[in-house]
């Protein structure tokens, strides 16, 4: 792990993107002494967000997965197709409603 300040890591970005992909490193970026940022590569990202386990994972096959989503549906009571096509009406309505809000901020 090394730091770097971030006008010099402006003038070296290749170098230091190279170093923390192929490298391994994580370098810290700094302003004025202080740690403002860190640069690391995509490996050592996945690996701290857990995104290689969850990418290992074995699909179930689309069949088992329908028949699956299709009981949960049914259990938490959108057993017709009317109810299921009332939810994601809903789901739409709310999804819009919240990005508009977003929106006005």
């Amino acid at each position: 792990m090394s730091t770097v300040s971030i006008s010099d890591a402006s003038r070296e970005l290749s170098k230091l993107v190279n170093r923390a992909a192929f490298g391994n490193e994580i370098v810290i970026l700094s302003s004025r002494g202080r740690a403002k940022a860190v640069l690391l590569g995509l490996e050592t990202f996945e690996e701290l967000i857990g995104m290689r386990d969850h990418a290992k994972q074995r699909l179930a096959p689309l069949d088992t997965f329908q028949q699956q989503f299709q009981q949960a549906l049914a259990e938490a009571g959108y057993d017709t197709p009317e109810k299921i096509v009332k939810m994601v009406r809903q789901v739409k309505h709310e999804l819009v409603a919240e990005r508009d809000a977003g929106e006005s901020r």
